[in-house]
């Protein structure tokens, strides 16, 4: 039963991500500005009320504010020149040798063998003292 609920949100979740994606391609826009919390909530509205949830968002998104220009931060590189790119030289070496960390602020790497995995030694109990266990009162 677990198995089938989870293959049903997965398979719910592709469903509204290809309609995210169709609306935002309809709406020649980018999928970010085509809000995925809105769709969420209204295409199960609108497809039960017997409308095509796709037409409604590319026709009224803008309208309904389901189409908005997105608040994401787009990062983009500089455009390099083809002949400013050179190959590396072919005696550059490409590896370093490893860096173990014994400086100050490192956590010393301790082996196996210096490890003592035998439980500590018991404490002997003193029966004079009154504890928070059971019956005991203070």
């Amino acid at each position: 039963m677990l198995a089938q609920q989870v293959w049903a949100t997965l398979i719910i979740a592709q469903v509204l991500l290809a309609l995210w994606v169709e609306i935002a391609g309809r709406a020649e826009v980018d999928v970010f500005e085509v809000s995925l919390a809105l769709l969420v909530e209204y295409a199960p509205q609108l497809a039960a009320d017997g409308q095509d949830p796709i037409a409604v968002f590319v026709e009224r998104g803008r309208f309904a504010r389901f189409i908005r220009p997105s608040r994401r931060t787009r990062n983009q590189a500089p455009v390099i020149p083809p002949e400013d790119i050179i190959p590396a030289p072919l005696n550059l070496s490409t590896s370093r040798p490893a860096r173990y960390g014994t400086g100050q602020g490192s956590i010393p790497i301790t082996p196996a063998s210096a490890i003592n995995f035998s439980p500590p030694p018991r404490v002997p109990i003193d029966p004079g003292r009154r504890g928070r266990g059971a019956g005991g009162r203070s």
